[in-house]
């Protein structure tokens, strides 16, 4: 057996009794346990190689030590790294959402001693608390990303939450996929029940609740396909009756203040049909009417310039599935969808598509948006002729 010693503390390499080559280092104690860390190789080139791998991990296994912090401490430097790169504040509201169940179950936990079973275990509990999947999907990955960043820092070695039981992606996208696009009628019921509410509240009234307005708000996020963000956001100066077109180059987000879209190809100009161009301009005279003074399209009332908020959308549109006692999951983001959904059926582009609906790629549009439905299997059905 020969033996390649080096200073105490480096490490060794052995060759073994079958010809192979063994590289080792002793780490520090257990219990007052001697441990080692070690590779077995073919050849001594490898074995030196390994060494060299084997030291790293020592170092990095000391460095772990170092940090003291506990989860919150944890959270706090990842998302202030993340203010540091720039990261925009509509990106950080979400992650701050998506880490406060993890926050209050591991808040006082010390980073280095938070495992796979303790990942499970959070889990399970939002299993029991009927979570959705793609909420809690969410959650774990902005987790996975807070532990990545604890192992840039060397706080730890390995990521809990990479081999921990997450829901798979497909489980709640096939699940949920297809419900959230509304249908012709339930859009004919939607449409007819809001213009009378409109009418007989807003026209006739005067009421500037959002329900009273939301026939506008339904039909304009139905024909262009606009967030809920970007809807709030509208100002009058945004729409070009001349040319058709909408302007949009910002969004209301969480906390209720106007900052820039999602992303870089979300700052877009796309066409509006003259129908709803004479709808806002409609809304636009009976604003005036009533003494509205405000320069967004949607104001909470006649004396404020300020925006409805997300939420109050949000409830106006809730309020309205539940009048009409629709029993599906939809949500305000559904009419997108089927924005979305509608278009692919009736065969446009998907580059048009894609930048209507401001995605930073069209692998975006046809991953999220592009759902089978029912009259596209009854067309796929009859493709295929047989022969007489």
């Amino acid at each position: 057996m020969k033996t390649s010693r080096r200073t105490k503390g480096e490490g060794s390499i052995i060759q073994l009794t079958n010809g192979k080559w063994r590289a080792r280092i002793e780490c520090e104690p257990v219990d007052g346990k001697r441990k080692w860390l070690s590779k077995t190789c073919d050849t001594k080139t490898e074995a030196i190689k390994a060494l060299k791998v084997l030291e790293r991990k020592q170092a990095d296994a000391k460095q772990v030590k170092e940090f003291k912090g506990d989860f919150a401490n944890l959270v706090a430097a990842y998302l202030e790294h993340c203010k540091l790169k720039g990261t925009r504040e509509s990106t950080l509201i979400r992650y701050n959402s998506g880490l406060k169940f993890w926050l209050e179950l591991f808040k006082h936990k010390k980073v280095d001693k938070i495992n796979v079973a303790d990942i499970n275990h959070g889990i399970q509990i939002q299993h029991q608390q009927q979570r959705a999947l793609s909420t809690m999907h969410m959650e774990l990955t902005v987790l996975s990303q807070v532990f990545n960043f604890a192992i840039d820092c060397t706080y730890i070695s390995l990521n809990p939450v990479k081999k921990a039981a997450k829901p798979k992606k497909s489980a709640f996208k096939n699940k949920q996929g297809e419900l959230k696009v509304i249908s012709h009628e339930e859009h004919k019921l939607i449409s007819n029940y809001l213009k009378e509410r409109y009418i007989k509240e807003f026209v006739e009234k005067h009421s500037p609740t959002a329900p009273s307005r939301f026939y506008i708000i339904y039909n304009l996020t139905y024909v262009t396909g606009l967030r809920i963000g970007e809807v709030a956001a509208l100002k009058w100066e945004d729409i070009n009756e001349h040319t058709g077109t909408l302007s949009i180059n910002k969004q209301l987000n969480i906390q209720n203040k106007i900052v820039p879209p999602k992303t870089e190809r979300s700052v877009r100009t796309i066409a509006i049909s003259r129908e709803m161009l004479s709808k806002l301009k409609e809304l636009k005279g009976y604003y005036e009417a009533q003494g509205f003074k405000s320069e967004f399209i949607f104001p909470r009332n006649s004396t404020d310039n300020k925006p409805f908020t997300t939420q109050t959308i949000r409830n106006a549109f809730n309020i309205t599935i539940k009048a009409l006692n629709i029993n599906k999951p939809f949500t305000f983001h559904s009419i997108r969808h089927t924005h979305a959904t509608e278009l692919i059926e009736n065969k446009i582009p998907i580059t048009v598509v894609s930048e209507r609906l401001g995605h930073a790629s069209i692998m975006i549009t046809l991953e999220i948006y592009a759902h089978p439905t029912p009259a596209s299997r009854l067309r796929a059905a009859s493709v295929c002729k047989i022969v007489a």
